[in-house]
């Protein structure tokens, strides 16, 4: 039986009355591997992080952490300009009480990050790139169980951010890591774990491969009359699904294909030129659960009026 590190019940965090997390609930377990932390810009992903660190106030719930064995790096990391990367690692071990480690621990760590030759090198001379090298390099030496990342690529190049990402791989095989990222190409290659936060809920929580079981592919159909389009519109608006529109044809997602063909009449028919099934990234399925979720809340808001 899996072993729980950190668990939260119906958090709702505040901040002059702004609601940054509500009933939020959570758990990570003493495994290996890598979890995807999603969510729009403002969504709550760093605040959700901060909030397992005692960052925050707690309005209501609460956090239980099982481990001290936790390491934490932002997404911009800071440090004393005057100290060296080496010293900054061996401080970083000595504020969390760990035991001082030799010279060849942290050349190793360094050479994985890619700081090998700037060992000796003041940080007044880093970009922020190398910054977020030695960010990830600072926690990597603490050795803990669980490290969580905000945005662990978001000051690199290209070439620079599929190192991090491997290094995050990597990890996964002997650590829990859960990084956040407004990437999703990034989250696809290497999550086994989703969780997607929008407007400071917890939307969706469930292997990678759910997530595009659920929206695992999109619907195109072109029409060469424009009264067919405008009815097939009108009958998809009524199932409530969405859809775009390119010229005269209409892409949306939500529909088997039998499905779909089942709700076509024969004025519709008559003006159909293609039908076409197509499998839509991890942007689109997280695009669709957003929609999704804005629409149930307007239903939800919509509901509580009628009551009134």
């Amino acid at each position: 039986m899996k072993k729980k590190l950190i668990e939260l019940s119906d958090v709702s965090i505040s901040i002059k009355q702004h609601c940054i997390l509500e009933n939020f609930s959570v758990s990570f377990s003493d495994e290996t591997g890598v979890i995807g932390l999603v969510g729009l810009n403002g969504a709550g992903k760093t605040s959700f992080i901060k909030s397992l660190f005692g960052c925050y106030t707690i309005r209501s719930g609460k956090i239980l952490r099982f481990t001290n064995d936790i390491a934490y790096c932002p997404d911009v990391p800071d440090f004393p300009t005057d100290m060296t990367t080496l010293e900054v690692l061996e401080y970083s071990r000595m504020l969390a009480n760990k035991k001082s480690k030799d010279l060849g621990f942290y050349k190793k760590i360094l050479q994985l990050v890619g700081l090998s030759k700037s060992i000796n090198r003041e940080i007044s001379y880093f970009s922020r790139g190398m910054k977020q090298r030695l960010g990830i390099a600072s926690v990597l030496v603490l050795e803990a169980q669980i490290i969580f990342f905000d945005e662990p690529t978001s000051a690199l190049d290209p070439k620079g951010r599929e190192e991090v990402i491997e290094i995050l791989r990597n990890l996964g095989k002997t650590k829990l890591v859960v990084f956040s990222s407004h990437i999703l190409n990034d989250v696809e290659k290497i999550a086994n774990r989703i969780i997607v936060i929008h407007k400071g809920k917890k939307i969706f929580d469930d292997d990678i491969s759910n997530l595009l079981d659920h929206n695992s592919h999109k619907i195109l159909v072109t029409l060469n009359r424009d009264s067919c389009l405008n009815k097939l519109k009108e009958i998809l608006s009524k199932k409530k699904i969405s859809c775009l529109q390119d010229n005269n044809t209409l892409q949306f997602s939500g529909l088997e294909l039998h499905d779909f063909l089942r709700l076509l009449n024969e004025d519709i028919c008559i003006g159909i030129v293609s039908i076409k099934r197509d499998r839509i990234s991890l942007e689109q399925s997280f695009a669709n659960l957003i929609e999704r979720s804005e629409y149930q809340n307007v239903s939800y808001r919509n509901e509580k009026m009628d009551t009134k």
